[in-house]
């Protein structure tokens, strides 16, 4: 039990890997590694390439968590269906295909919030939980 680390202390060793990672995807020309200098002809310096850009995508996406993580709850409360089919906050606040959410999820395990975007196909539904379950009504929140 000695080697637990708080979590304050991982959020500051997140924001310091998330400005690694920023120096990075800079310097390589951003996820599709378009400034990576290399000899199309020597098969070594080609696969090295392609595995930077794999490399490099990757750490984009783990970027884009990040500071997403790093945002200010913005809008919390139940999801209700609008009359054009869209998931609103009580506020008015619309979520529509793609937008990234969080929702509370109260199981045997007790509640927790699971990260998820949004999606459409024939209506609105939460891609971590799949077509068949609603989110009409589940408490949710954005961060901005």
């Amino acid at each position: 039990m000695d080697n637990l680390c708080s979590l304050e202390t991982m959020k500051k060793e997140f924001q310091t890997l998330q400005q690694q990672i920023e120096r990075v995807l800079e310097f390589g020309g951003g996820h599709t590694g378009e400034q990576i200098a290399y000899d199309m002809e020597d098969a070594d310096e080609v696969f090295l390439t392609y595995q930077y850009t794999r490399l490099l995508d990757q750490l984009d996406d783990v970027h884009r968590r990040l500071r997403y993580l790093h945002k200010k709850i913005a809008v919390e409360g139940p999801l209700m269906k609008q009359s054009n089919g869209r998931p609103a906050f009580p506020d008015g606040t619309e979520l529509t295909s793609g937008d990234a959410c969080e929702l509370l999820v109260a199981d045997e395990d007790g509640p927790y919030w699971v990260f998820t975007t949004i999606e459409h196909h024939g209506r609105y539904y939460a891609k971590a939980f799949g077509f068949e379950q609603p989110i009409d009504g589940m408490q949710a929140r954005i961060r901005r």
